[in-house]
């Protein structure tokens, strides 16, 4: 069975309160839905924590394949591609997203431009400022 997952994270300010968004889709119809509210953090602590608490849900889902579409090319670019990680708590947070993947048969991630992305962007947004 396909899997497939959009995550956004969002906060406001920057830094502030973060939210993220998750869609859940599998043979692309929408199985589940996230929008959580963060703690304070940065724009690009909530992408990763969206990534984390996807595939968190993935886990108690047992679903074992994943494609991971992401919008954030800075998230993307440090799980995928060795940039440089010059915070050391976005470090923890891309070990923390590594350690998840090894408890999958597959995660495939995709970088998934802003456009494509509007419902999980709109769930990240939902959960910092209301319905």
């Amino acid at each position: 069975m396909k899997t497939t997952i959009y995550t956004d994270g969002a906060c406001y300010p920057n830094p502030g309160i973060m939210g993220v968004g998750i869609v859940i889709e599998q043979n692309n119809k929408i199985i589940k839905e996230i929008s959580k509210k963060l703690n304070r953090g940065t724009n690009n602590t909530a992408e990763y924590m969206a990534v984390i608490i996807a595939l968190e849900e993935a886990k108690k889902m047992r679903i074992s394949s994943i494609d991971l579409f992401i919008d954030s090319a800075l998230v993307v670019g440090q799980l995928e591609y060795g940039y440089k990680i010059n915070k050391p708590h976005l470090k923890e947070l891309n070990d923390k997203v590594s350690d998840l993947r090894k408890e999958f048969k597959k995660v495939t991630i995709v970088r998934n431009e802003r456009e494509n992305n509007e419902r999980a962007d709109r769930l990240s947004k939902k959960a910092i400022f209301g319905p």
